[in-house]
């Protein structure tokens, strides 16, 4: 049995899968992203046979019989990569996990998942690529537009007759992992995440600009892209929530007269006096903050003199690796020189930064997140952490219970 990528393929095969490519990609654009992750995989005779279809697996393998891709017109492979590329996109196969047996009715469990995920996907399908075999909810009664939970619990209301010719394409209820070993190509599934969420930013961005985009993948692109939390307004929060608590304090001195000193002659009376808060900022410059990362946290440095007005005598930054550097006072951002460039051990820093006379109120701590933390933050100060993001399988190391932290993404080229 062979296994191989597209590169293998017969001349013949490659300008078919090509073809088909291209007529999906021309007729859904705002999935080509995923429509180009798809990998063939070719497989031989001891595999089943059911492939017409060109089931997928959940690391975005398409198995491929090459004397069926010969023989499938370029529109109608389109319309199954576009299929199948919904179905992962759509997460069908973890989701089938969760629904359990079905209480009612009497198709096994398998073929009544895959019948109603069908349904959702081929809905979307644009029109000039569906064939005329396609499993649509309304050849049932059903109402489109819908889920496949949703399709899930209806079928079992309709009867077994009505469904006698219905086929699903198989690839709604396997195992995401199924199909191969950790060594042949495909992707994992951080790649798999990142290719949903970067497909759904696609699919947002045509909709904006007035692509035709069905309304069912706008719905999915907005659930799956709107519940992450603009960083921006998070920090900029805790940073005023911090900067707020310092400048709420009131203290009594005698180095100024008192406002009310003239209500009562011949007593000094103590003034109120509002302390300005002491902001430092303790800037990662270690190795494994790379040249995005370090671009970000001195934009943010410059975002957070600007936006809490502190003056600069009341700003210090302080660059630390494994070792704390002289803190600097500033205004400009541009004035930082990022000193360092070792190991990464922001316990110096923190601990620098509680000696600084006079201490500061607010430490915000610009990091990749690989390093120590210590036991307890800085005696009398509020801690915020700017958490730059970093791929999977790095040494990041969760920020402490005692700081709040802002998870910062990071654009890489």
């Amino acid at each position: 049995m062979s296994r191989v990528g597209p590169a293998a393929l017969p001349a013949e095969l490659r300008e078919v899968w090509a073809a088909g490519r291209v007529a999906a990609v021309h007729a859904a654009p705002y999935l080509a992203t995923a429509l180009l992750a798809l990998q063939p995989r070719v497989v031989g005779p001891a595999e089943p046979a059911a492939l017409a279809g060109f089931p997928v697996d959940g690391r975005w393998r398409v198995r491929v019989d090459p004397r069926g891709l010969a023989q499938t017109p370029p529109r109608l492979l389109a319309f199954w990569l576009v299929h199948q590329v919904g179905h992962l996109l759509r997460q069908h196969a973890d989701r089938f996990a969760a629904l359990g047996e079905p209480a009612d009715g009497p198709l096994p469990a398998g073929r009544r998942w895959g019948i109603a995920t069908d349904y959702e996907v081929n809905d979307d399908v644009p029109e000039e690529l569906r064939p005329a075999a396609a499993l649509l909810p309304q050849d049932v009664g059903l109402t489109p537009g819908g889920t496949a939970e949703q399709y899930w619990a209806a079928l079992g209301a309709v009867p077994p007759a009505a469904l006698a010719g219905a086929h699903p394409c198989g690839s709604a209820d396997e195992d995401p992992a199924a199909g191969g070993g950790a060594d042949e190509p495909g992707l994992g599934a951080d790649e798999s995440r990142l290719l949903r969420e970067e497909t759904a930013r696609q699919v947002a961005a045509q909709a904006r600009a007035g692509g035709a985009v069905p309304e069912a993948w706008q719905r999915w692109a907005a659930e799956l892209l709107e519940p992450v939390v603009d960083w921006r307004r998070e920090l900029a929060a805790a940073l005023r929530r911090g900067v707020a608590t310092v400048a709420g304090r009131v203290d009594h001195t005698y180095r100024r007269p008192s406002r009310r000193a003239s209500a009562v002659p011949g007593v000094v009376l103590a003034a109120l006096v509002q302390p300005s808060p002491g902001v430092c900022v303790v800037l990662d410059t270690s190795r494994s903050m790379a040249a995005p990362e370090l671009g970000r946290a001195v934009a943010e440095v410059a975002g957070i003199v600007r936006a809490l007005g502190v003056g600069r005598r009341s700003l210090r930054v302080l660059c630390c690796d494994t070792t704390a550097r002289e803190p600097a006072r500033v205004f400009d951002a541009r004035e930082i020189r990022l000193v360092g460039g070792g190991g990464t051990d922001l316990r110096a820093g923190l601990e620098a930064a509680a000696q600084l006379r006079p201490r500061p109120d607010l430490v915000v701590v610009l990091t990749d997140g690989e390093t120590d933390w210590p036991p307890g933050r800085p005696r009398g100060a509020t801690v915020v952490v700017g958490l730059l993001d970093q791929p999977s399988g790095t040494g990041a190391l969760p920020p402490p219970p005692w700081a709040r932290t802002v998870r910062i993404p990071v654009e890489r080229s």
